[in-house]
């Protein structure tokens, strides 16, 4: 109890209340509109059957804070997703969601093996079940849209262009330039704490303006807009 006290000052202090100034969309894209794609979303809203499908599609889930477990979910009938659509839609439209959805549980996953210190770890985040069936189904509908601006070399949340595999190419041209005796240099940077400290309401605010749903920005809002952690 007393670790978990302290793991909860420490990053309450140091990343979530952390202070900082708060980007400026308008300034941001007066200097950078011109680099940004514009492509208007038009897949349609998800319907019953990409809920069970994405549901379907789930085994062992870790569960949320809003107690239900994927094999009770597995029990419901297409009707009852059904009815979770209607519910999704007004969701959008009235910017509110479930108090569930804004209740994660948050463990904290060392960084550094046998590490103590607090600030390196890696708070994971543990969204209700519910809504990850629902984000799940949405990447799925919004994934071509995705694909139809995203620079081909652009790695992370696309499917066969993972992260990790950058590193190929990055290490064959680093052995290519030592074989022919040419001078490189690689850049690489990370952000401090980048998934906790970004400014929800700004990244809502561009991904409208690059064409995103914008029922599912104003859901996406509705949920981090008192999200509430739970160390």
């Amino acid at each position: 109890q007393e670790v978990q006290k302290e793991f909860v000052e420490v990053w309450q202090k140091e990343v979530f209340c952390r202070e900082r100034e708060k980007p400026d969309f308008d300034k941001f894209l007066a200097e950078y509109g011109g680099y940004i794609p514009r492509v208007n979303y038009e897949a349609g809203h998800i319907t019953g059957e990409d809920l069970m499908k994405t549901l379907e599609e789930m085994s062992k889930q870790v569960p949320g804070l809003d107690g239900w477990r994927v094999a009770e979910l597995k029990a419901l009938p297409l009707q009852a997703w059904n009815e979770r659509v209607r519910i999704t839609k007004v969701q959008g439209k009235v910017r509110k969601v479930p108090n569930s959805f804004r209740s994660i549980g948050t463990p904290m996953m060392p960084k550094v093996k046998g590490t103590e210190k607090i600030l390196e770890h890696r708070g994971l985040a543990i969204f209700p079940v519910l809504w990850r069936i629902e984000s799940g189904a949405w990447y799925r509908r919004t994934e071509p849209w995705q694909e139809a601006w995203s620079h081909k070399d652009v790695r992370g949340a696309r499917a066969e262009h993972e992260t990790l595999h950058a590193s190929w190419p990055v290490q064959a041209r680093i052995e290519r330039t030592r074989k022919l005796g040419q001078e490189r240099c690689m850049a690489t940077l990370d952000y401090t704490k980048y998934f906790d400290l970004f400014d929800y309401e700004f990244t809502m605010q561009l991904l409208t303006y690059v064409g995103f749903p914008s029922g599912l920005a104003e859901t996406l809002s509705a949920i981090y807009d008192g999200l509430e952690r739970h160390i």
